[in-house]
């Protein structure tokens, strides 16, 4: 399953991380993303939690997230 943000759901190290409650993991997903051009410096981990779509009432993909609904 493809999450509305677009990664693969059972394999998202954000979402996993998140899940797990792991903040060292959660840093290291971060870090990667900061280098890889995926978030700015500065971001802080509790931008980047996850729980899945199914959980939360909003997100950064809110306009992706509507669609997916409808």
């Amino acid at each position: 399953m493809i999450g509305c943000c677009g990664d693969l759901y059972d394999e998202c190290p954000r979402r996993i991380a998140s899940l797990e409650n792991d903040p060292v993991y959660l840093s290291d997903v971060l870090s990667l993303w900061v280098r890889a051009g995926m978030r700015n410096e500065g971001t802080r981990i509790g931008d980047i939690l996850c729980t899945g779509c199914a959980t939360v009432s909003s997100c950064r993909y809110q306009t992706v997230r509507n669609c997916v609904q409808k």
